[in-house]
């Protein structure tokens, strides 16, 4: 490994401020995508179950391709995969633009690496977020962790906003919707290939791995366990993900996009302020408090949501939940790499990404389904899970004594 730890404080080393700059590019090329891609399907007059399915193959194909890059980075260096990564998903993203046939565009969904609920989620962040411990001391490896996801957080904002310009601008009645989905998705394209660029400047590095054929895990039976229930959030996630929800407030609200972008643009905004508190938080009551205890009322909000009869009361609920939903994450990560020695980092991460994307692949088909209704809507059900997901891993893992906790 070629990178040093930060000596003082948190000053970004070099790696450090590249792998930043490659997740706000995809992040902003996913906002663009966050929650339009139901809707080019809807324009392209594919049913609820059709759509379903193809996000579906989308969050599967990301799970897929993570572990698959998880076994490489055993075998070979980052810049190799990651170069190969890029290549596929920018011929995919081209076959998006010029094919409106279902079964190409299901075929091509395994492999554009894209996730349908408006966040960076894949091979990609799995390399990385494998990589931040190196670059950071156990002190100052949660607030790493905040800034890499406040970046994309931001930046997938912005996205998120741009996609509703083109319709703030009254472009949908002078040009096609269709034509407006296409020309997104050229921009995603373009600004996929530019992180080539940006990756070449990054040291040539090779994750450290035992030297035998199988890959050892320490404590696995906590680690599959802990993929279980990462697998069950995710389950709960797949019923709210970003492209589902865009549709939600589109059959109840009859929801514009460009208010669909301000939603989802401002719950960004506020995901990324949560991500600055979460490492104070979790400094003063722990990593397992602050997942479990900022996560549960953040989907009791989301429960509510279905039963408010108006658009603007609705939207400011399920947009206020934002400042809670995901203070999860860096603490999540950060409590992941404390399991496990240095060597075992990346398969781990691979494994418990690739149990959150599988899981969650399969909810969007039931989820378009439950668009409408209160008790059973699709809300509703995926808040419920995820609170059983925060109370389940609460009882297993609160008496654990973690490194440096």
């Amino acid at each position: 490994m070629n990178t040093s730890v930060n000596q003082s404080g948190m000053t970004l080393q070099r790696d450090a401020k590249l792998l930043i700059t490659t997740r706000l590019l995809r992040s902003f090329s996913l906002g663009l995508l966050g929650f339009s891609l139901s809707l080019y399907y809807n324009e392209l007059n594919f049913d609820y179950l059709k759509i379903g399915i193809l996000l579906g193959f989308t969050l599967l194909g990301s799970g897929l391709s993570t572990i698959i890059a998880g076994l490489l980075s055993q075998r070979y260096r980052l810049k190799k995969i990651i170069l190969g990564i890029i290549l596929i998903s920018s011929l995919s993203f081209l076959i998006f633009i010029l094919t409106d046939n279902f079964i190409l565009l299901l075929i091509t969904s395994l492999f554009a690496f894209i996730n349908p609920n408006a966040k960076d989620a894949g091979p990609l962040m799995s390399l990385e977020q494998a990589f931040i411990p190196f670059i950071s001391n156990k002190e100052d490896r949660t607030f790493l962790y905040s800034l890499w996801n406040i970046s994309a957080s931001v930046s997938l904002s912005f996205g998120l906003l741009m996609a509703g310009v083109p319709f703030y601008l009254g472009y949908d009645l002078i040009y096609s919707p269709l034509l407006i989905y296409k020309f997104i998705f050229s921009i995603s394209l373009i600004l996929n290939l530019s992180t080539l660029f940006v990756y070449r400047s990054l040291s040539d590095i090779e994750i450290s791995h035992r030297k035998s054929k199988n890959i050892t895990i320490k404590n696995k039976k906590t680690i599959y366990q802990l993929s279980l229930l990462f697998a069950l959030d995710a389950f709960g996630g797949g019923f709210i993900i970003s492209n589902v929800i865009s549709l939600w407030f589109k059959l109840n609200f009859h929801a514009s996009n460009e208010q669909l972008s301000l939603i989802f643009s401002i719950g960004g905004i506020l995901e990324a302020i949560s991500y600055i508190f979460a490492n104070p938080i979790a400094n003063r009551f722990g990593l397992l408090n602050t997942m479990v205890f900022t996560h549960i009322p953040a989907n009791i909000m989301l429960m509510l949501v279905p039963f408010i009869p108006t658009f603007l009361f609705a939207s400011i609920i399920f947009v206020s939940r934002s400042i809670l939903s995901q203070m999860d994450v860096p603490t999540r990560q950060a409590f992941i790499v404390l399991l496990v020695d240095e060597d075992e980092r990346t398969i781990l991460t691979s494994i418990t990404n690739v149990s959150r994307l599988g899981a969650s692949s399969t909810a969007p088909l039931i989820a378009t389904q439950l668009l409408q209704g209160a008790i059973f809507s699709t809300l509703f059900i995926g808040g419920g899970i995820k609170i059983l997901y925060d109370l389940l891993i609460y009882q297993k893992f609160k008496s654990v004594e973690l490194e440096g906790q």
